[in-house]
């Protein structure tokens, strides 16, 4: 009697410890069809003219046939009306219910998309007298109108802003030239961070920014 009834404790105790395990397994297969739905290749039939809050409507949507209810729970009480609030409820609960660091790279991409971002040293305000016609000087304009000037030349393409730039330098060190730089009122932000990238890439490591 005791011989039978350990067998049916033993029985018990292992279809507890598959169907948790299954349970977990199916968790995690919800999370990585979840990640998926991040993934560039899986947008594409919304074409490359699809806005932001278009592909995460897309996703929401998508996100309905993951039939796992603990995934579906964490999703429910997740609120969409503030996507900062949105993925770190999420991730949270994701972490939470697997027990370790999640990691979703597309996932964190779309509600914390990498920048482009240059490092500033400010030093302080002050009066300077600037020669725009000194060897030494060079004076580069961001203007509103898309173009960039160096000393007053516009360049053909911004993209030619380096060169100019090593040109202007020719066989000084960057340490010898004053960079001085004007950004016209309304200019590109994208043409900003291009110009101070290509001053990184150079090496400079101080300019002057005109304050009209």
């Amino acid at each position: 009697m005791m011989t039978v009834m350990k067998r049916k404790f033993l029985i018990i105790a292992l279809l507890f410890i598959t169907a948790n395990a299954c349970s977990d397994d199916s968790f995690e297969k919800a999370v990585s069809h979840y990640c998926g739905l991040y993934n560039p290749n899986s947008l594409e039939s919304l074409g490359q003219g699809a806005g932001l809050q278009e592909i995460f409507g897309h996703i929401l949507e998508q996100q309905k046939a993951i039939s796992n209810k603990k995934f579906q729970d964490i999703l429910k009480i997740a609120d969409i009306s503030d996507f900062s609030a949105y993925y770190a409820s999420v991730k949270a609960s994701i972490e939470q219910e697997l027990g370790r660091t999640w990691s979703c790279s597309d996932f964190d991409q779309f509600f914390l998309p990498k920048q482009k971002v240059v490092s500033l040293s400010l030093k302080g305000v002050y009066h300077k007298a600037i020669d725009p016609q000194a060897d030494n000087v060079v004076v580069i304009m961001a203007a509103h109108s898309g173009e960039i000037l160096v000393n007053g030349a516009p360049l053909k393409e911004p993209s030619k802003l380096k060169a100019a730039l090593e040109s202007r330098i020719a066989k000084r060190s960057v340490e010898e030239v004053s960079f001085v730089l004007y950004f016209d009122e309304d200019a590109n932000g994208a043409l900003v961070s291009d110009v101070l990238s290509v001053l990184t890439e150079l090496g400079v490591d101080s300019v002057d920014l005109i304050d009209l």
